[in-house]
């Protein structure tokens, strides 16, 4: 369940997806300096951009979702801006 304050942390270079829940969080501990055990998302894609795995913890365990892309690729945009930095999502079709 995704309540308000939980923090999402969205990979900005592709990762093998071949990977399971450990290796996934220990690279989400890694990458984002933060415990995959604190209720945090943390989102990967693959080289290609047409699969996503959704690394999180949910009451007692981690739960790893998993989307794979018939059509359209998983492409991610940083634009700085003076205060901010927007990282853009873009799955085209």
């Amino acid at each position: 369940m995704l309540i308000p304050a939980t923090k999402i942390f969205l990979s900005t270079s592709a990762a093998d997806l071949r990977k399971s829940y450990q290796t996934l969080s220990a690279l989400g501990q890694e990458k984002f300096a933060e415990n995959p055990l604190s209720g945090a998302m943390f989102i990967f894609y693959n080289r290609s951009g047409d699969r996503l795995k959704i690394l999180y913890w949910h009451i007692n365990g981690l739960c790893l979702w998993q989307k794979r892309l018939e059509k359209g690729r998983v492409r991610v945009h940083i634009e700085w801006d003076k205060f901010k930095i927007v990282f853009i999502v873009v799955i085209s079709f």
